[in-house]
């Protein structure tokens, strides 16, 4: 409870409070009585984290009583880890709905951030998560379950890259996010002593079009915000580039600035402000 307390004011877009891999089986009662306590006493500010809850998988047995223990305090959303497939998605979604309604709340209220590349079937099935289900809010991957699903010695080569079968996890989790129009979350970096390669890590999802990293430490958050939210150069250019464009009436390519600039462009350009209207205002 006294680290769900300190995530309130870390910084983060979202405090995820863990039912699943950080707890012992024989802890799962009472760590779902400790997350429905914070969930039904934590104030709810508009500039506050989301409290999401992340709950067991759905083979685990344990998944549907994490559900029926938090949903009736309202998360903002639920992880689900070793999502399957898109029909796994869809399956937690109808659950949820249920309760939601038993609970006499807003249906839909609580959104679904689907960890997506933790099981080798998920990978040969990505396709499957686009259009899952309307509470989808994200896709995120994850190396631990993945290695051990597959008995990789490792997800890293002797020069610190991640390895092929890794990066193709990688990959996918960002394509098929923005294929379903939903958040593309980075994977954790567990080492909370090396915030150096959290940095790098960080400009390398934000460059590959990840819109948002899972930090393990608080220390991690600073470097995670700066990387995902735009600069002001950066929204200066965009907003330059979008009034260019209008000013010539949106055509499909104009030039600007001696350069070719085409519809993706100015598209490009309209995301950048977006996800800059989207950042909290002390990081603007």
């Amino acid at each position: 409870p006294t680290r769900l307390e300190t995530g309130l004011t870390s910084g983060a877009d979202a405090l995820v409070i863990d039912l699943d891999s950080s707890i012992a089986p024989q802890a799962k009662m009472e760590a779902r009585a400790a997350a429905a306590s914070f969930l039904a006493t934590v104030p709810r500010r508009r500039n506050g984290p989301r409290l999401f809850v992340r709950v067991n998988s759905l083979d685990s047995g344990f998944a549907f009583e994490d559900l029926a223990a938090v949903i009736p305090e309202r998360p903002d959303g639920v992880v689900m880890p070793r999502a399957q497939s898109g029909a796994d998605v869809t399956r937690l979604a109808k659950q949820i709905d249920a309760l939601e309604r038993y609970a006499g709340l807003k249906d839909g209220g609580a959104r679904i951030l689907a960890m997506t590349t933790e099981t080798p079937a998920a990978l040969l099935d990505m396709r499957g998560f686009i259009g899952s289900t309307p509470r989808l809010v994200g896709l995120g991957w994850g190396k631990s379950a993945l290695r051990v699903a597959i008995g990789a010695a490792s997800s890293r080569d002797s020069h610190g890259h991640i390895t092929g079968p890794f990066e193709l996890a990688r990959s996918l989790c960002v394509i098929a996010a923005h294929a379903a129009g939903v958040q593309a979350i980075d994977c954790v970096n567990g080492d909370m002593r090396n915030l150096g390669a959290v940095a790098r890590e960080c400009l390398e999802a934000a460059r590959d079009g990840f819109t948002g990293k899972f930090a393990a430490h608080p220390a991690q958050i600073p470097i995670i915000n700066e990387a995902f939210t735009p600069t002001e150069p950066e929204v200066a250019h965009a907003r330059a580039v979008i009034a260019a464009f209008e000013a010539e009436g949106r055509p499909g390519v104009i030039v600007f600035q001696d350069r070719m600039l085409y519809r993706q462009d100015y598209e490009h350009a309209a995301n950048v402000l977006s996800r800059a209207a989207a950042a909290k205002p002390s990081r603007l």
